[in-house]
């Protein structure tokens, strides 16, 4: 659970289902009532889509079921299907497939991972724009004034100050603003660590060194 905690922090609805995924031994995905897949994890996730889409389907047709927990089997494995609600807002479903049931303390797991999801999904889009003021500051002040970075904020945003860190500038952004809001998304489906900020009329990116190019050029590529 601390380790799904810490995920959401560092990377948002990515960093929890791959840490899921990774905890559960299965596969995760996740689907939002229009059925586009919002994160995923596994090697062949392509049951667990399927599954999450025809509950979802199955569900548009009951409003009043539309938060639900299924279990299905099929011939690749054992499938709970979670629906991610909060109030009365439904925003999506999560799907897991494993090759044996899931004992109890894995449920207890995925619903801990449902609520953290759940919880993002809501972020209001006031907190996402303040969150983001707060990482283009923290980046800001890495560069200009390291000295009086501080350790705690590197920390909510997924960095130790001992980690070693590579910089990415991506040019010729225009117009600025949907560019930025591009590059995060695109940053936040990487479900990595991460700090940005416009300079000038670029975008620069903090990435975790050892994965610094690989990243970079995929982010591109998605916002080129």
């Amino acid at each position: 659970q601390e380790r799904l905690a810490r995920a959401t922090l560092r990377g948002g609805v990515p960093a929890v289902v791959t840490a899921l995924g990774q905890a559960l031994a299965g596969v995760v995905a996740v689907v939002d009532p229009d059925d586009r897949v919002l994160a995923e994890y596994g090697s062949d996730t392509g049951r667990a889509i399927r599954h999450a889409r025809a509950v979802s389907e199955s569900a548009s047709r009951s409003p009043r079921r539309r938060q639900l927990s299924k279990v299905l089997a099929d011939d690749g494995g054992h499938y709970t299907v979670q629906s991610i609600a909060a109030a009365q807002d439904l925003y999506g479903y999560l799907a897991v497939g494993t090759a044996e049931p899931l004992p109890p303390a894995d449920r207890l797991l995925l619903a801990h991972a449902v609520s953290l999801i759940s919880i993002e999904l809501g972020k209001p889009a006031k907190v996402q724009s303040a969150e983001q003021r707060l990482r283009a500051v923290v980046t800001r002040t890495l560069f200009d004034a390291p000295e009086r970075m501080d350790a705690g904020l590197l920390r909510y945003f997924g960095f130790e100050p001992t980690d070693t860190v590579a910089v990415a500038v991506l040019t010729d952004l225009d117009p600025l603003l949907p560019a930025e809001r591009q590059v995060g998304a695109a940053l936040a489906a990487e479900g990595i660590p991460h700090l940005t900020a416009s300079i000038g009329a670029d975008v620069a990116v903090v990435l975790p060194a050892d994965r610094a190019r690989e990243i970079a050029t995929r982010v591109q590529d998605r916002v080129r």
